[in-house]
């Protein structure tokens, strides 16, 4: 029996693994554990011939307890607590489960195919996966701590995977990639869970139907929800947290309007007729979410620095999202798997791509910024949609990068000063048509063509503005093993004089007034001079 007491940088956690932090900046472990080397349980017969307490049954499980299973060096084991293939009632509890610097590819506690586990009171610190359930029914983990001290954003604290009826309950996860995941599980619960410092989302609910979330504090990211099916969007969320600001879930609502100020994130579900306006809050997963949603609005809302989108909408139809500023995101906002959806008037700045979007159809683009991002627009297998009146200047790549997008519009945007290609059609892009937009002063060349029988002009008399355009003949955009795509009815682009302009031809303007008046009155004093020598003689 060893007595173990050490400090961790971070916070104070003693034998009841209650996390609290302090102003001293140390963990602190005390608790009496048995040194033991790593479990492997495959079968029911297993626990009773390794010596564990107990009969496997309700009143009377096995009970794994009281060990310290630590390593100050690398393992090549990827368990430490390994069980599957069991139907009996057992408990892990009290256990320290440690590596001294975070690893990767390993698991601290795992059941698979297991009915009726428990895990309880545990502390696991440097694992990438904390606690495992996988194809699992009926199982828990309770009042556990997981901590990683040197976080690479690749670690789990829990996951739950192909598995049903299992509960997540008391725990705690700290410095972490990622907090809870559930994926491709049903009527799994979370309860009075936390999660800090955690780079991605808190929670993932991927794939999965019927779950509870309820009274949980996700820190400062929140929860991505995903999945292809209507079903996997809907869930119970009742009273969970972030940043101490409630998570707004509503699912089913219609002719509503939510007032988004106060609330840290914004998901809606199978909405119809809701407009969301006024939220303003950062650092979240993403800020305001619809999915699955019909004549849903977001309005006059602000968000920035999100791990994902400011703003998105997915699986949804005829759905808007309007005069909102979304900055320092991965994306400004985001829309997938939509059809005949509208983002119009909103501001896009220094994200990594200001508008993306993936399988849409049918949308339109319209009066929006996108400005000092890594990439103005971005789309991926977006068709028959239209791009139009849209201002996309000085990002750090592509202005426009469009891929397998087909039959499109692109017309009266204005492209500038972006630092590679101003609009790219990459390979997949057909059947496009651009004509009546406005460029100028993009570093690596204004248009480039990598698609096939995109037209540059409307085929009648309108063509683009280029500022490169020599004045004569067609205008050739580049592309792939040919000549290039004609504009056949290219107008050169005079940009308009910006102040430092004028204030440059004022100055040169002022400095030759100077100088003819100077000649002037040169002029003057020689022919007066020559005039009196004339009277005088």
């Amino acid at each position: 029996m060893l007595f173990i007491s050490f400090f961790i940088l971070g916070y104070t956690i003693s034998q009841s693994n209650k996390l609290e932090p302090i102003d001293d900046n140390e963990i602190e472990i005390e608790g009496i554990y048995s040194q033991h080397e790593q479990i492997i349980i495959t079968r029911n017969s297993d626990f009773e011939e390794q010596g564990w307490p107990g009969n496997g049954s309700l009143m009377n499980p096995y009970i794994i307890e009281g060990l310290n299973i630590s390593y100050s060096y690398y393992r090549q084991t990827y368990f430490a607590i390994f069980i599957k293939h069991t139907t009996v009632h057992f408990q892990i509890r009290n256990c320290l489960i440690m590596l001294q610097y975070l690893t990767l590819r390993r698991n601290a506690i795992g059941f698979e195919n297991v009915s009726y586990g428990s895990t309880m009171n545990c502390f696991v610190i440097n694992y990438e996966y904390g606690g495992l359930l996988r194809d699992s029914h009926n199982c828990s983990m309770i009042n556990n701590t997981i901590l990683s001290t040197g976080s690479y954003g690749k670690n789990v604290g829990f996951r739950i995977e192909t598995s049903a009826n299992c509960t997540l309950m008391n725990n705690n996860v700290v410095n972490g990639g990622h907090g809870y995941s559930i994926s491709t599980s049903s009527n799994c619960k979370l309860v009075g869970n936390a999660a800090s410092e955690i780079r991605y989302e808190a929670v993932y609910l991927g794939a999965s139907n019927c779950c509870i979330l309820k009274n949980n504090n996700f820190g400062e990211t929140g929860i991505e929800i995903q999945g292809y099916a209507e079903a996997n969007w809907l869930h119970e969320l009742i009273n969970n947290t972030l940043k101490e600001n409630p998570i707004g879930y509503f699912k089913e609502l219609t002719d509503t309007v939510i007032d988004g100020s106060g609330f840290g994130q914004i998901i809606l579900v199978k909405c119809e007729d809701v407009i969301v306006r006024n939220y303003k809050s950062a650092y979240s997963v993403f800020g305001v979410g619809l999915g699955f949603c019909t004549h849903c609005t977001i309005e006059n809302c602000y968000s920035s620095h999100n791990i994902g989108p400011g703003f998105k909408i997915q699986y949804s139809t005829d759905c808007t999202i309007r005069n909102c500023i979304a900055t320092g995101s991965f994306n400004g906002y985001e829309l997938k798997y939509c059809s005949n959806c509208n983002l119009m008037n909103n501001t896009a700045m220094y994200n990594t791509v200001g508008c993306s979007f993936y399988n849409t159809n049918n949308c339109t683009i319209s009066n929006n910024v996108a400005s000092s991002n890594e990439r103005g627009f971005f789309s991926d297998h977006m068709n028959a949609s239209k791009l139009f009146k849209n201002t996309i200047i000085d990002n750090e790549n592509n202005g426009i990068l469009l891929y397998a997008s087909i039959y499109c519009i692109i017309s009266n945007n204005t492209i500038m000063n972006n630092q590679d290609i101003g609009l790219f059609l990459y390979w997949g892009c057909a059947n496009n048509e651009i004509y009546y937009n406005r460029f100028a002063n993009n570093v690596e060349c204004n248009a480039y063509d990598a698609g096939e029988s995109n037209r540059w002009d409307d085929g009648i008399s309108c063509g683009n503005y280029w500022h490169d355009y020599n004045g004569t003949g067609p205008y050739v955009v580049p592309t792939v093993g040919s000549p290039g795509l004609i504009d056949n009815f290219p107008q050169l682009w005079i940009l308009p004089a910006t102040a430092y302009d004028v204030t440059l031809i004022l100055i040169l303007s002022c400095i030759g007034l100077v100088i003819i008046v100077v000649m002037v009155e040169g002029f003057i004093r020689r022919r007066y001079t020559a005039e009196v020598k004339t009277v005088s003689t």
